[in-house]
């Protein structure tokens, strides 16, 4: 299994992980108060960590083409998440209606 470690010294605003065999989000990864954009896609993770919720300047979360089967009900308290990039995820989660009906978030498939 593959983790990622967190930094406590990370201070960018822009967090891409694209295509690095990820399988496990640290808990520690909602941290990173002040990420506006995290790209996760074409990696191996199939869930996020509730602390995900905690990220609160998180703009774009890009998570496709990953085998998520459950997304966390603590990312409806992502008040500033303005974009959800979820291509190749074919299956319907209802934590991404409860997102549309909440704000304006454009969920991009």
């Amino acid at each position: 299994m593959i983790y990622l470690f967190i930094s406590k010294s990370y201070s960018n605003h822009n967090m891409d992980i694209v295509l690095n065999i990820i399988e496990v989000l640290p808990e520690s990864i909602g941290k990173l108060t002040s990420l506006k954009d995290l790209i996760l896609g074409k990696n191996f993770i199939n869930t996020l960590p509730e602390s995900i919720g905690n990220m609160s300047s998180l703009k774009n979360l890009d998570i496709g083409e990953n085998p998520i089967k459950k997304l966390p009900d603590s990312i409806l308290n992502l008040k500033k998440l303005e974009t959800l990039f979820m291509k190749g995820l074919d299956k319907e989660f209802s934590v991404v209606n409860l997102l549309l009906k909440q704000k304006k978030v454009s969920i991009l498939k």
